[in-house]
């Protein structure tokens, strides 16, 4: 770690206790400017750790020595454990808080903590890196390291030997990147296991396989799938291999200057390889770059490819016509002759309008080759003849594709009012190009700031020392000009307090006083929820709990439409209203729920808005057993030809058999 850190120089020295607090609560870091015994103090320096912890290298011995000091640095910054005293670095609580706010805190903790498997355990699970700081126990402990190379798979470098060559650990680490390759163990490069889904995932990673395995065009097959430069890593006879290497330039073309020699001549291969990427045209033998066929296809992928082909093919129409379709710029690698033809020129400016450049002069003095380039991009006025940039239909259609191309535009277009609000309309920088009397009319300034506040620069001086026209212009266009205005206004409360009450984000360009002063901090936050980010660090909770207010009666308003025209009395009689039916209605939910509740358990129903009493079914086995005071025996099983129906009990009547006529119930009605 650093012992010491850079630190600009303030521009004033506070003096006094309060102004050193709130000094350093700006930048906790110019505590290093402080006088002894303010570094001595426990307020002035808890304000600076809280703002940065890293300053606690600047605080006195004994406030170094001080939990709380510490604890408030740790937080902030983990690493500020380094400047903890050695007692302090000792107490596990704080060590345990350095690391969660940042797990590099381990490397400069007390050397004992480092064999603590919690504590390492949750720093590896941040950051895998740091097992390079646990205890060699530690980084030979399977649970530790795995967390490890979860988190980062080249955090395997610093797992012991044996756990370099752990399969599952392997394949943990190489989820992560195929990086982590690079530290396994020879046996795990040699494993098919983990080398084969590595090298379909990255395909690089078949240079760390074993011989043997690269030796297999299976696996082969399956890197250059995956990556097609993959092949340089095959041995000879795979890169002579058509089905390999036509794979490999299928899936990246440069992959060609790997293949082998014989290949490398063979057409089928190389229109693979140009189709792909149409740089790898220029890899070819001469008499395949001079092909026509071949070389379209390039050019098709990659326009500027017609560098590499024949004078003959840069003079042929077709060809170039191909290569400018997809990148108009290619056409200044076109003959003189097809710079003229314009067909060509057309098709490559109206891809990109930069193109103009190449074109012959007769045709950048064209009206609809000019026109269709301006179109495609508005700064290719640069490369139209004077003739064109003194056209005020071509002018006007370039400054409406890129306000900054009115530069090119010739003096009387720029003394044109509507070419120069065009132009600020698409981009207010554009001023800086309009003809000095526009730079003094507010119309045209106001559509300028409203675009980019920045524009303000380029307004006549004499406005923009004015205040009353900043005032107008922050009003009229935009808040943030006072980021760009003079230095006087940044200082003026009355300008600051119109820009913060358009738009409270513009307190980021007040000065540090302004940030400091609770008026003009709960302005800013009364229209924007950004403003509390630049507000003085001590007025932060303040600030935001005024943007909160803002937001929730934002959201109250957008909430009933009716409200925007109700007094406030009204507003809260109506969410009154609104709160007690909301509250009846879940009183009366809860009384419903209840009473049902209450129903289930008595065995009732509400049928009809009246409570019956429902009869509960019997089961087979109710049906089965005695009821109390019965007796429990049961008829036992007739025998064959005996009467299966129980017998009549005394003074009873038997019941007619069927064959004198009786009938029976029938049990299913």
């Amino acid at each position: 770690m650093a012992s010491h850190l850079a630190v600009a120089r303030p521009a004033y020295i506070p003096r006094t206790r309060d102004d050193w607090t709130r000094h350093v609560s700006w930048d906790g870091l110019t505590l290093i400017d402080a006088p002894q015994d303010m570094q001595s103090d426990r307020q002035i320096v808890l304000a600076a750790v809280r703002q940065n912890g890293m300053a606690l290298l600047y605080a006195s011995d004994d406030l170094r020595n001080d939990k709380d000091v510490v604890k408030a640095a740790v937080s902030q910054a983990g690493v500020a454990l380094e400047y903890a005293s050695d007692e302090m670095r000792s107490e596990r609580d704080i060590v345990k808080l350095a690391i969660e706010a940042h797990s590099m805190a381990l490397e400069v903790c007390n050397e004992e903590f480092r064999s603590h498997i919690d504590i390492v355990l949750n720093a590896v699970k941040k950051n895998g890196w740091v097992l390079e700081y646990a205890s060699p126990d530690l980084r030979a402990n399977r649970d530790v390291v795995m967390n490890a190379v979860a988190q980062d798979g080249r955090a395997l470098q610093y797992a012991a030997k044996a756990l370099q060559g752990d399969e599952e650990i392997a394949l943990t680490a190489v989820t992560q990147g195929m990086e982590a390759l690079q530290f396994v163990s020879d046996d795990i490069r040699g494993n098919y296991t983990v080398m084969s889904p590595a090298c379909r995932e990255y395909g690089e990673a078949v240079r760390y396989a074993s011989d043997k395995l690269r030796n297999d065009k299976e696996v082969i097959l399956d890197a250059v799938k995956a990556c097609g430069t993959a092949l340089r890593h095959a041995p000879e006879h795979i890169r002579a291999d058509e089905e390999v290497v036509l794979e490999a330039v299928k899936e990246d073309g440069e992959a060609y200057i790997y293949a082998s020699e014989a290949l490398q001549y063979d057409r089928d291969v190389c229109i693979k390889a140009v189709s792909n990427k149409g740089e790898a045209l220029r890899h070819l033998p001469q008499d395949l770059r001079y092909d026509k066929e071949v070389a379209m296809n390039a050019c098709a992928m990659f326009g500027c490819a017609l560098q590499w082909t024949s004078a003959e093919l840069r003079d042929d129409w077709e060809a170039v016509f191909e290569a400018v379709e997809q990148d108009g710029t290619a056409l200044g690698h076109a003959s003189a002759a097809i710079r003229n033809h314009r067909k060509v020129v057309l098709m490559a400016v109206s891809q990109k309008g930069s193109a103009l450049f190449y074109a012959s002069t007769e045709l950048q003095n064209d009206h609809e080759v000019v026109l269709t380039a301006v179109n495609q991009d508005g700064m290719a006025l640069v490369c139209a003849s004077t003739e064109m940039r003194a056209n005020r239909e071509i002018v006007l259609a370039a400054v409406s594709n890129h306000g900054e191309a009115l530069r090119y535009a010739s003096d009387e277009l720029k003394a044109d009012r509507e070419v120069s609000m065009t132009a600020v309309c698409q981009d207010g920088m554009a001023l800086a190009f309009t003809g000095a009397h526009f730079r003094n009319e507010p119309e045209i300034i106001f559509t300028a700031c409203r675009g980019d506040p920045r524009a303000i620069r380029f307004v006549h001086p004499i406005l923009r020392h004015s205040r009353k026209f900043i005032l107008e212009t922050i009003a009229n266009a935009n808040a943030f000009v006072i980021g760009y205005a003079e230095e006087e206004f940044h200082e003026d409360k009355g300008v600051i307090m119109a820009a913060i009450q358009k738009d409270g984000a513009a307190l980021q360009f007040a000065t540090r006083a302004m940030r400091e002063d609770i008026d003009v901090c709960f302005a800013a936050a009364a229209t924007s929820d950004a403003a509390p980010e630049f507000a003085a660090p001590w007025l932060e909770e303040q600030t935001q709990a005024v943007a909160d207010a803002r937001a929730a009666r934002e959201a109250l308003l957008n909430s009933d439409e009716r409200y925007r025209t109700m007094s406030e009395e009204e507003i809260q009689e109506c969410e009154a209203i609104k709160a007690e039916a909301r509250a009846r209605a879940e009183a009366e939910e809860e009384a419903i729920r209840a009473e049902k509740e209450a129903q289930k358990a008595s065995g009732k129903k509400m049928i009809g808005g009246k409570v019956m009493k429902v009869k509960r079914r019997e089961s087979k086995n109710d049906m089965l057993s005695p009821k109390a005071g019965e007796d429990d025996s049961r008829p036992t099983s007739p025998t064959k030809g005996q009467d299966s129906r129980p017998a009549s009990r005394a003074g009873e009547a038997r019941p007619a058999s069927r064959e004198q006529g009786s009938s029976r119930p029938n049990s299913r009605k």
